[in-house]
C-alpha cells in the first residue's frame, strides 16, 4: 500500500505531505498540523487504507473520544478532531503501520449479484498484493427503510 501515492492522488498540499508516513514523528506531526486543517481528512482516510483499526487503537489505549480516527473517520461531529488527538497520534499512526501488515485491504467494485427472499449473494474484487490469500471478510449491515 503506498500512502504518499494515495494523498498526492488526494491533493494534499505539498507542505503536508511529510505528514502522509508512517514515519512521521511527532515533531513534525506538532509542527505541520496548525498549517494543514484542511488536509487532515484527506491525510486520516490515506493512512488508514481503507481499513478499520479500531482494535488496535482501543488496545494501545487511545481515548475513545480519537478512535474514529483509527477507522478514517475525521470530523467535529465525532469528537475526532486532529488537533485535539495529537498526544494519540503516536499510537494511532503505529496502528495505521501495524494494520497495513496484518490487515486485508478494502474490497473493490462491490456489488448484489443475485438478491432473494432473505439472503443476498455477494461479489467484489480484492487486492491481494502481498500474496496472502484472504479467507474471510465480515460483512455488516442494516435494513434501509424507504424513509432513510
Amino acid at each position: 500500500y503506498n500512502q504518499t501515492e494515495c494523498c498526492i492522488k488526494s491533493g494534499l498540499a505539498a507542505e503536508c505531505l511529510p505528514l502522509c508516513s508512517y514515519n512521521a514523528n511527532m515533531t513534525d506531526i506538532e509542527r505541520l498540523s496548525p498549517h494543514c486543517p484542511d488536509d487532515f481528512a484527506k491525510l486520516v482516510r490515506c493512512a488508514t487504507g481503507g481499513r478499520d483499526h479500531l482494535n488496535c487503537c482501543a488496545r494501545r489505549g487511545v481515548p475513545k473520544s480519537c478512535q474514529p480516527l483509527c477507522q478514517a473517520v475525521h470530523q467535529s461531529s465525532s469528537g475526532a478532531e486532529f488537533v485535539k488527538c495529537l498526544p494519540h497520534m503516536d499510537q494511532i499512526f503505529t496502528c495505521y503501520e501495524e494494520g497495513t501488515a496484518t490487515l486485508p485491504p478494502p474490497v473493490r467494485d462491490l456489488k448484489a449479484v443475485s438478491v432473494q427472499d432473505g439472503k443476498v449473494f455477494l461479489a467484489w474484487k480484492s487486492d491481494d498484493s502481498d500474496g496472502t490469500l484472504i479467507n474471510h471478510f465480515e460483512v455488516h449491515y442494516k435494513q434501509v427503510t424507504s424513509l432513510e
